[in-house]
């Protein structure tokens, strides 16, 4: 019984590691000439509402948070002249300036990223979405005028 439940024990534990090429990959940027509605967009900017707090607000430790539990750091590396709107899960995290990088910490678990610079003729470029496992990890996500690049950094 006690060999039964320790090979069940190290299925599991196998089962929950991730492959190495599983965390790193690229694609290519979508240009598109309308904004419209984008399926990938599911909250823009959240207004600040005094005495409330956020729901999907992630306080890091190094910052007076929980030092249990599991998150993803999520960092956008702009590597455009343009400013890019940035969202995880579907919801708006900020911009990244032309050249710029900054990041945002998040619940661990599968994490999605997606991008897009808007133009004042109306078309835009979109990067993603990207769906990874991200936990107790960094999820670069490098945006170029044409591609990205992604990847898992524990």
């Amino acid at each position: 019984m006690v060999f039964a439940s320790l090979l069940c024990v190290s299925e599991f534990t196998f089962a929950q590691e991730r492959s190495a090429e599983e965390a790193v990959g690229s694609g290519d940027a979508v240009t598109s000439r309308t904004r419209g509605d984008d399926p990938n967009i599911e909250q823009g900017k959240a207004p600040n509402v005094k005495g409330e707090l956020s729901e999907d607000i992630v306080q890091p430790a190094d910052k007076g948070g929980r030092t249990r539990g599991t998150i993803c750091y999520v960092n956008f590396d702009n590597w455009t002249s343009w400013i890019i709107d940035c969202y995880v899960d579907g919801r708006y995290k900020g911009d990244v300036a032309a050249y710029g990088e900054g990041g945002v910490t998040v619940g661990a678990g599968d994490t999605r990223v997606y991008a897009v610079a808007e133009f004042t003729d109306g078309s835009k470029v979109s990067y993603g979405p990207v769906t990874k496992y991200c936990s107790n990890a960094v999820f670069n996500f490098e945006m170029h005028s044409d591609s990205y690049k992604y990847a898992i950094e524990r």
